[in-house]
């Protein structure tokens, strides 16, 4: 009898489980997009066909711009609408809405930027046209979402209703989100600089945060000369006293790989794993941190190098890799007016990477021109320290007396709590964001924050440019987080400018803290587009940026120095170019993935030297078979940052162990807020080189006897943390540690089931200075290589696929091109699917 109830137990369980699974399957299923049929859309004028190829890759037909921009954001909200959600939230500081009180840190830092409020704002100022675009693509949205039987799936494991509907703010919200991801960092420069000249002597706190290195590749000027080294008299190491609990102490070699390690790009240090991934928009201070894992790259070749006479243009924006990837591959077609739906006489043939969110292509190709984006890295922030009235807080001092802080009460909703009360205060330079090392309250004057920050009529009218200086004339009025613009027409001409607005300041240098009481200390408005640099049609014939320096003299003023990354992975592209008798798309793809470490060439020869003989010894030194073990990875390595290579792995974890030692001992006696420590900038490289080659007594931190101790000490940690992680040393290879994982945001709140919504965790060659720039959750977020008019030719990598839905046929398609290097088409392929959407009746 006992068994017999036992096994109808187990029958029971085992029902009510897989009954749960069928209807947990069901619900998921009915969150997919509709990929076939027919559907009445209110608010079409005529007909658009949205066709997908065998991975997803979307081309929308239609005969109207406005129709196209509905369609887009039908097939946007029906794809990607959390990533979207995500966005807007993350701008607006909405997030906590979602996720509960683990977000609620982020959204009070957020809501002082009253992003929500700009944006609206910004959308007032914009045109009936551009109004019209964006009312079409907002409901086009809301449309594809209701159209689903069910609302995305992330909701249900939320717990939540559904999501709100979209907004036309929201859109502008979307790029406000790529402003904090593309620029934020400058706060954390400036400040890091601003305390750091409250305890250096000026020929120290030049010798440490130099702005140019050997390295530089810029594309014109010369190499401006480094600091000098300061002299004993001007800064003695050996005399400095530490600070007690200032968080500065030279780091063990395994604290020093982790933090050198591309990190989890998190909201805010409280919130658990699972948000880290939910949340890749990053605060101030783990920009900082990420800094040293920057890659975009785009360069171009003129006509005279290609077979066709076109230019060949060449892209790879880096940014946070996860699921679902941050660019939805996109397709727009237009046809002429009268000509019919399927009539293929085209106004508009535009292919490339869009953003969920808006209804343009961001980089891509319209068969007249190509372009394509790096992050400029120029200075568009200033940090303004307030002064304020000792009789009254709620005033501060300006050029023209004391003036009242605004206040703004934003109310921050929680999800399973009460709403939060946020008192937000805005000066005539922008919003208080949070207090300087002094205790001052301190304000953003940001770009961002203003109605210039974006324009629509440029991305507009970039989708109808023919050439190369038509091109040039729309970037300089385009609002959009400034990049570095690399265009190419099927003329052969090619050029690279900023695109974007840039702040005229007058009076001082952004890099350094000023004084805003004084009258002379303020932006005078934009720099005017005749003002903006660029180059067009080189001698050499090519062009290449890559986060660095580009532009030289006045025109490196004019941009200012926002943290500009070492050129040494600049320059690797740029002898690439020039190797290059001539160019096609699989010359661009071998650039691509170029993982040659020229950068630590000099490196390994220093780390061979210190291990010497006398370094080496005999059995009475302790570490002696370490060391020799070490030695022989180094000898043995390969020259590449290659998955399957230990002396690679051990000769950048040497230098980043010297590198964190080294400047955190020199600044040991500097108080640091919030117990932050330096690391150097990104042009570290210059006096880190200089030290451990002149090896100057008076700047080498007092722990250390001598020079020889402090690589050593590093060199023996190092070998000891290879034996703890891997057993062996020649085990401790570089893919062991840069291991890819991309998931979607909510793969670490469900274990169980995580690995579904996960691309495979494996090892991968690349990092950081190099072409290949790859970390574990950092890297390509699209590969493309493209001449305008031959399109056919080009291709178009994107990683993870152009679902985020785990049981899309489009989740994770395309990924392993992207893994291994294979060109994916730039074109869509043959359709497999077709969708119409027509005129409700």
């Amino acid at each position: 009898m006992k068994r017999r109830w036992l096994r109808k137990l187990f029958t029971v369980v085992v029902l009510t489980a897989v009954l749960a699974v069928g209807v947990a399957w069901l619900v998921l299923r009915a969150s997919l997009p509709w990929l076939d049929g027919e559907f009445a859309v209110p608010g079409l004028q005529a007909q658009v066909r949205i066709q997908r190829d065998a991975q997803g890759y979307t081309t929308i037909t239609g005969q109207d711009r406005i129709d196209i921009a509905r369609a887009t954001g039908y097939v946007h909200a029906q794809d990607r609408f959390f990533q979207m959600d995500l966005l807007r939230r993350s701008s607006a500081g909405e997030l906590a809405e979602l996720f509960g009180s683990r977000a609620l840190a982020f959204d009070q830092q957020r809501r002082r930027h009253r992003m929500r409020s700009r944006a609206q704002r910004m959308l007032n100022n914009a045109s009936d046209e551009q109004k019209a675009l964006l009312k079409a693509y907002t409901e086009g949205v809301n449309q594809g979402l209701n159209a689903l039987r069910a609302p995305p799936f992330e909701y249900l494991l939320l717990r939540q209703q559904g999501p709100h509907a979209w907004r036309e703010e929201d859109s502008l919200l979307a790029v406000l989100a790529m402003y904090f991801n593309l620029q934020a960092g400058n706060a954390v420069s400036d400040a890091q600089y601003a305390w750091l000249a409250d305890c250096l002597p000026p020929e120290m706190l030049a010798f440490l945060l130099p702005q140019s290195t050997e390295w530089d590749a810029a594309l014109a000027g010369d190499i401006p000369p480094e600091p000098a080294m300061p002299s004993a008299q001007q800064f003695d190491a050996r005399q400095l006293v530490a600070l007690p609990g200032s968080g500065h102490r030279p780091l063990a070699l395994n604290e020093a790989a982790k933090l050198a390690a591309p990190t989890p790009m998190s909201m805010h240090e409280t919130v658990n794993e699972a948000m880290l991934l939910a949340m890749p928009w990053e605060t101030p201070e783990l920009l900082a941190q990420n800094r040293a894992m920057v890659g975009s790259n785009n360069w171009a070749v003129d006509g005279t190098l290609t077979e066709h006479g076109a230019a060949l243009v060449a892209d790879d924006m880096h940014l946070g890799l996860r699921l679902p990837h941050v660019w939805y591959r996109l397709r727009l077609q237009q046809t002429e007016a009268g000509s019919g739906p399927n009539s293929q006489n085209l106004s508009l043939d535009i292919s490339g990477v869009s953003l969920p969110g808006m209804p343009f292509i961001v980089a891509g190709s319209n068969r007249h021109i190509a372009w394509g984006f790096t992050n400029s890295y120029g200075d568009f922030l200033d940090l303004v320290s307030l002064e304020l009235d000792p009789q009254d807080p709620l005033r501060y001092r300006t050029p023209e007396g004391f003036q009242n802080l605004e206040q703004h009460t934003e109310l921050i909703q929680v999800s399973g709590g009460e709403a939060v009360s946020l008192q937000a205060q805005e000066s005539r330079w922008g919003p208080v964001i949070d207090t300087d090392h002094r205790g001052r309250p301190r304000v953003w004057r940001w770009i961002g924050h203003d109605n210039a920050a974006l324009n629509l009529a440029g991305f507009q009218q970039l989708e109808q440019t023919r050439t190369v200086a038509q091109a040039l004339d729309v970037a300089h009025v385009t609002g959009m987080p400034a990049q570095n613009l690399v265009v190419g027409d099927h003329h052969g001409n090619i050029a690279w400018t900023i695109i974007g607005r840039i702040p005229q300041r007058s009076g001082f240098d952004g890099r350094k803290p000023q004084d805003w009481t004084q009258p002379n200390i303020q932006w005078q408005g934009l720099l005017p587009p005749e003002q903006v640099p660029q180059v067009v049609n080189p001698a050499r014939h090519r062009l290449w940026t890559a986060n660095g320096r580009v532009a030289s003299g006045e025109g490196l003023q004019r941009l200012g120095d926002g943290g500009y990354a070492l050129g040494a992975r600049a320059a690797q592209i740029r002898d690439r170019l020039m190797a290059l008798p001539n160019a096609d798309e699989a010359d661009m793809m071998a650039i691509h993935l170029d993982d040659e470490a020229r950068f630590l060439t000099r490196w390994r020869r220093l780390l061979l030297d210190i291990l010497d003989a006398k370094a080496l010894g005999t059995n009475k030194i302790a570490n002696a078979s370490e060391r020799a073990a070490l030695r022989d990875a180094v000898l043995q390595w390969s020259g590449r940052a290659a998955a399957d290579d230990a002396g690679y792995r051990l000769v950048r974890e040497f230098r980043d162990g010297l590198r964190q030692r080294l400047m955190q001992g020199l600044t040991a006696h500097c108080p640091a807020p919030n117990d932050q420590s330096f690391r150097g900038n990104p042009q570290a490289e210059s006096p880190l080189w200089r030290l451990v080659n002149q090896q100057p007594s008076h700047l080498l931190p007092k722990e250390y006897p001598e020079w020889r101790d402090l690589f050593l000490q590093t060199v023996d940690e190092l070998a000891q943390k290879a034996l703890a992680d891997s057993g062996d040393i020649e085990q401790y290879t570089w893919g062991a540690r840069n291991q890819l994982q991309m998931s979607h945001p909510l793969a670490a709140a469900l274990p169980f089931v995580g690995r579904w919504l996960s691309m495979p965790v494996q090892p991968l060659s690349g990092d950081r200075d190099m072409p290949r720039v790859q970390g574990r959750r950092f890297g390509a977020s699209q590969r493309m290589a493209v001449s305008p008019g031959h399109e056919e030719s080009g291709y178009l990598q994107v990683p993870g696929g152009q679902s985020g839905h785990p049981l899309s046929p489009y989740f994770g398609a395309g990924h392993s091109d992207w893994v291994e290097g294979r060109p994916t088409p730039f074109l869509p392929g043959p359709a497999e699917h077709e969708l119409t959407l027509v005129p409700a009746r």
